[in-house]
Parts: structure tokens; C-alpha cells; sequence
């Protein structure tokens, strides 16, 4: 699990002083913070239970955290007590969300005229649920720097909150003048703020059910708390009975060999082991995890239905169990699994999203949106914003307007700094000729990030839209100076140009966006193409005619000679068209395009359809460290 730095720091306006927490900060407390901050990644990672050897790590993640709130809060007790400002930012970072209120009011009353003061309060008082309080703050911030656009964004959302939204219109515009002007001036990005608690990741970060109820303590900043609660529900976690020696120790060495790569050893020692214990729940779904690194997928599925029936709670056998299954393409056992998991452990945000992406997939919007927005309300570590992404999809999809903005607005807050959750939602509100309020998201993608090209396309094309051309032209312009080879850029550019008499720039503009244009329509028929032979050849497959599929096959190869994958797909119509010689010849050419290529079993079996019995043993080696490594890495899954 890669590591990844926790969102918890405040961002800053434009001009202020933050609060201290930044490098600044005292040593002892950046130390410590950042010490709690691996420690729970550390336990996050392990709790996964990849290798069934995680319970001392688990422990060892609960003592460091542990250790480290109390330095921490040690730490903060001999913090030095004159400066509310900076107390109060320590304040914010350790979760002290009303301690931090009380020093920035106390800081404002003697600095009334610092409008970063009075923004950190208008922070703090949205974090703890009171709105009108946060809009006399950030209005305040807002009068006393009024170039700075981050408060007034916050001032309407406030507002919104507040439902006055007349005066959140008329926040939204200033802020759209403020943005303006300083994109206008290039200035360098800027920050939103939120105090949760959330790791950047693409795939959401759900915690076992088990440890779900902990969990909500460090959304509350409960730290403390949070350690203490995760200690408790640990104690009944498999990993740790494992981890105390109790259990056949069989199950530990097969523990250490799977970690290792060692799967033959691995597989024979639990093999073993469920010999004589067929009710040992965790040696089954070590079995399981073994079968499925080894590719062998109704095993493994056997094995962790056996784990599930000993042991019916256990959450990461019944995850595993429908990963497999949707691994083989059994999408209803699939969808069976995750329902009766869902039922027995409605914690479970993994299952419930799993759940929802299979309804997606199968166009069952109505279920997908159920289990998703169950997901989304179990929390996250993180990644939770690709929860609200899909749901949004979803809700557009469906055509509920409304719903998908929503979903997206929840998107931007729980990850204000990323550009591309305020460009879909601008995107999302445009399409529904909302285009000041999607005005306004796209100029907050470019607080965030003034090199955004995409958001800088979508603002000249809105400013074409209203005719206003001078500003399409300055969007357009700067955005083509980031990439001349972006299409829409070029064509908004052009088109703003020659709508103001500019007709020379407008063309040579207007040809950048022909020749760009061209391209495009010959990557996309080139695409078609590829599509309609690699659909044919998967047809003739099912249909049992390989040398059809085969002769399809290589008319996509000659389209994309280095598409490893299409390499692959042709070798093995190849060598179920019984020309195992020729399919050698594809399987190395996909290795030597990608050397993780998944062909050296199939490698293999051509080799020993020639009777070529060393290259034959070579591959399955090939396969067996291929298959050894992704296991160290944990990347089978």
C-alpha cells in the first residue's frame, strides 16, 4: 500500500498568515502528528489481512498510534500559550475543532482587521455545525481582502446552507470577479480548507465492519478515542489470535511463505492443515488467498465458502470470495455473496460499493444507487469522492438533474483542491443551462490549478456562449499557450477571434483546430476499427471458429503492432487454431512490449505443443516467478 500524506493541514487564502502547522511548527508536534498519520496507514494496510501474519502489525500500528497521540498531546500542553493564531491552527490539525474557535475569537477581538482570522474562524465554525457563525466569519474575510476568492466561495456555500440564496448569488459573483482578476494576473494556486480526516486515493479506503464504529471517532478528531475503540474491536480479529501463537503453527509458516512468494510451500502446508481442521475458518481463507495467487479460481472460491461457512462474520473471506467469483465471471454468485454480507455485516462500505459497482455495470441504476449511497454513508479514509463520482455518473445517467449536481457538490467537499471534481460539476451544471453556477466551478478548478486547460476551455466557451469575446480570447489563449494541442482551446480561441474582427489570428487558430480535428477522427476511426475486429474475433471465439478469430485478430495487429494485449489475444487464437508456431512468435512479441505480460502459461503450453520441452520448462519457471512476485507485492488481487 503506497504511502500518502493526510489531508488534515489548513489550506491558506491569498496573502494570509496559517495558523502554525505547517514546517514552521515545533518539531516535537510535527514529529508526532506525522507519526500517528503512519501508523494509521500502517494499520489500515494490514488490516487487510493479505498474508494472514498482519496481527503483530496491527498491534504494533495501535501502540504507535497510541504513543503518538500521547506525545502529541503532550506536545500541545507545552505549546507556548500568547499567540491565540498559532494555537488555534494546532488546535485545528489535532482535531480540537472548538478549542481552536474559542483562541480565533480571542485573536480577532484583539486583530479585528486580519482577514485570514476571521477565515480560520469561519473554518472552525463550519466544521462544528454553525453555519450563520461561519458566514459573519468568512463575509468578514471577504470584505477585509476582497481579491481573494477562497472566502467567497466558502461565504456562498454558507449561504446556501443558510438558503439565502440570493446573497449567495451574489457571493458567487464576487468570487467569480475575484477569480477572474487574478487569473488575469497568473498568479500561483491556492487552497481550499477542511479539517476531516481523508488520504488521497483513487479507490475508496472503507475499514472492516468490525472497525467501523471506531472509525467514526476520527472523523469526529477523537483520536484518543479512536485508538482505544480500534484496540477493542481488534481484540476478536483473527490476525491477532494468529499473531499470540495460538492456532496450528503450520498456519503461521504457511503465513511466512506466502509473504515470501513461496506458493507450492504455502498451498501444501494449509493443505495440510484443512485436512485435519476442515473448520479452521482462517487456514481456508489463507487457502483461498494461496488458489487464487495461483490462478486457480474455483479452488480458491471453495475454500473461501468453506472459510465464510466456519466462520460466517468473516468479512475478508466473504470480499475475497466475491472477488474471485467475479474474477471467473460468475457475476450472480457474485451478487449473491455481497447481498447476504451486506445483510449479516451492514457496515461492510467495501461490500456495499463492490455491490454498487456491479449494479452499475449491469445497468441497474436503481440498486447501484442504493448500495453506493450506502457506501458513501459508512465513511472513508479515503477516496471517498470516487464514491460521490459514480453516483453522480449514476444520477446523470437517469436524468435527475438535480441529484447528480448534488452528488458532485458532495464530491467537490469532500475534495475541494481537486480540479477535476469542480470541473464536473461545472461540467454537470452546464448541461443543465446552469452556467453561472458552472462559471463558477470552473474558476475554482482554476484557484486550485491556473494551469487547468480544461477549465479554462470551458470558461471561453461560456464567455463565447454570452458573447463576451475579449474574455473568451484571454481564457482561450492562455489555456492554448498550455497545450497548443488541445482541440476545444483552439476552437474557442478561433472562434472568439474572428468574432472580434481578428480574422488572420482566427484563422491560423481555426487550421491548428482542423489539423487537430483531423487527427482526432483518425484516432477514432482507427479505434472503431480496432473494436469491430477485436468484437468479431471474440464472436468467432464463442462461435468455436479460432482460425477466424485468429485471422481477425492479426487485421488489429497490423492497426496496433505494440498493443501487448492485442499481441496476446492473437497468440492464443493461434494456438487454439492449432498453429502453436506462430502463437510463440505473438506470446514473445507481448513480452517483449510488456514484460508482465499474463502469457507465459499459455506460453508455455505452445512450446509443448511443438514438443520443445525446455523452452516449455523455461515459461512455467517464467510463470511460477511471475506469479511469485505479484504475490510478495500483493498485486494478484
Amino acid at each position: 500500500m503506497a504511502v500518502v500524506a493526510l489531508a488534515i493541514g489548513v489550506g491558506l487564502i491569498r496573502g494570509a498568515a496559517a495558523p502554525q502547522t505547517g514546517p514552521a511548527a515545533p518539531p516535537t508536534y510535527q514529529s508526532e502528528k506525522g507519526r500517528f498519520q503512519q501508523a494509521l496507514l500502517q494499520f489500515m494496510a494490514a488490516s487487510a489481512g493479505i498474508y494472514g501474519d498482519e496481527g503483530a502489525r496491527l498491534r504494533a500500528s495501535l501502540d504507535a498510534m497510541q504513543g503518538a497521540v500521547e506525545r502529541w498531546d503532550a506536545a500541545i500542553e507545552r505549546y507556548p500559550r500568547g499567540g491565540h493564531m498559532a494555537l488555534a491552527g494546532v488546535y485545528l490539525d489535532r482535531g480540537r475543532t472548538a478549542d481552536a474557535l474559542r483562541e480565533l475569537t480571542a485573536a480577532t477581538e484583539l486583530e479585528p482587521m486580519r482577514p485570514e482570522l476571521h477565515f480560520f474562524r469561519g473554518v472552525a465554525a463550519g466544521e462544528l455545525g454553525r453555519p450563520a457563525e461561519a458566514v459573519e466569519s468568512f463575509g468578514r474575510a471577504a470584505d477585509l481582502d476582497p481579491g481573494a476568492p477562497v472566502p467567497l466561495y466558502e461565504l456562498s456555500l454558507r449561504l446556501r446552507i443558510l438558503d439565502r440564496d440570493q446573497d449567495a448569488a451574489a457571493a458567487e459573483r464576487r468570487f467569480r470577479a475575484a477569480a477572474r482578476t487574478r487569473l488575469s494576473k497568473k498568479s500561483t494556486a491556492e487552497a481550499f480548507t477542511r479539517l476531516a480526516l481523508q488520504v488521497e486515493a483513487a479507490r475508496p479506503m472503507f475499514f472492516l465492519a468490525r472497525y467501523h464504529d471506531a472509525s467514526a471517532f476520527l472523523r469526529r478528531g477523537a483520536y484518543a478515542e479512536a485508538v482505544q475503540a480500534f484496540r477493542q474491536a481488534a481484540n476478536g480479529d483473527p490476525l491477532l489470535a494468529a499473531a499470540g501463537g495460538r492456532g496450528d503453527p503450520r498456519v503461521r509458516d504457511a503465513s511466512a511463505a506466502l509473504r515470501s512468494g513461496s506458493l507450492r510451500a504455502a498451498i501444501d502446508l494449509l493443505t495440510a492443515v484443512v485436512a485435519t481442521a476442515p473448520g479452521d475458518a482462517e487456514a481456508q481463507r489463507l487457502l483461498g488467498m494461496a488458489c487464487w495467487a495461483d490462478e486457480r479460481y474455483e479452488t480458491s472460491s471453495a475454500h473461501f465458502r468453506k472459510a465464510v461457512e466456519a466462520s460466517p462474520r468473516d468479512e475478508r473471506a466473504r470480499l475475497a470470495l466475491a472477488e474471485v467469483l467475479a474474477k471467473a465471471g460468475r457475476v450472480d454468485e457474485t451478487e449473491r455473496v455481497l447481498l447476504d454480507t451486506v445483510a449479516l455485516l451492514p457496515e461492510s462500505g467495501q461490500a456495499w460499493y463492490r455491490l454498487g459497482g456491479l449494479y452499475h455495470a449491469r445497468e441497474q441504476y436503481a440498486q447501484a444507487l442504493a448500495a453506493l449511497d450506502r457506501a458513501a454513508a459508512l465513511g472513508a479514509l479515503g477516496g471517498l469522492d470516487a464514491v460521490y463520482q459514480v453516483i453522480g455518473q449514476v444520477q446523470a445517467l437517469q436524468q435527475n438533474d438535480d441529484l447528480a449536481v448534488e452528488a458532485y457538490r458532495r464530491r467537490v467537499a469532500v475534495n475541494p483542491n481537486d480540479p477535476a471534481a469542480h470541473r464536473a460539476l461545472g461540467d454537470t451544471l452546464r448541461d443543465v443551462d446552469r452556467f453561472d453556477d458552472a462559471l463558477t466551478e470552473y474558476l475554482a478548478a482554476l484557484v486550485v490549478d491556473p494551469a487547468d486547460v480544461r477549465a479554462l476551455t470551458a470558461v471561453a466557451s461560456i464567455d463565447l456562449q454570452r458573447q463576451q469575446y475579449e474574455d473568451a480570447i484571454a481564457a482561450a489563449s492562455r489555456a492554448v499557450s498550455l497545450n497548443a494541442e488541445d482541440k476545444e482551446a483552439q476552437y474557442a480561441l478561433a472562434t472568439a477571434l474572428v468574432r472580434v474582427g481578428r480574422a488572420e489570428e482566427g484563422a491560423t487558430a481555426l487550421r491548428a483546430f482542423q489539423r487537430l480535428q483531423e487527427a482526432e477522427m483518425a484516432r477514432d476511426r482507427r479505434v472503431y476499427a480496432l473494436n469491430a475486429l477485436r468484437r468479431n474475433a471474440s464472436l468467432a471465439l464463442q462461435g468455436g471458429d479460432a482460425a477466424e478469430a485468429a485471422a481477425r485478430l492479426q487485421d488489429a495487429v497490423e492497426l496496433a503492432p505494440n498493443d501487448a494485449s492485442l499481441q496476446a489475444d492473437l497468440g492464443l487464437a493461434l494456438l487454439k487454431a492449432k498453429r502453436a508456431q506462430d502463437a510463440v512468435a505473438h506470446f514473445q512479441r507481448a513480452l517483449e512490449l510488456d514484460t508482465g505480460a499474463d502469457v507465459t502459461r499459455s506460453l508455455a503450453e505452445a512450446y509443448g505443443a511443438l514438443g520443445k520441452t525446455d523452452e516449455r520448462r523455461r515459461a512455467l519457471e517464467m510463470y511460477e516467478r511471475q506469479k511469485a512476485d505479484r504475490l510478495r507485492r500483493g498485486e494478484f488481487r
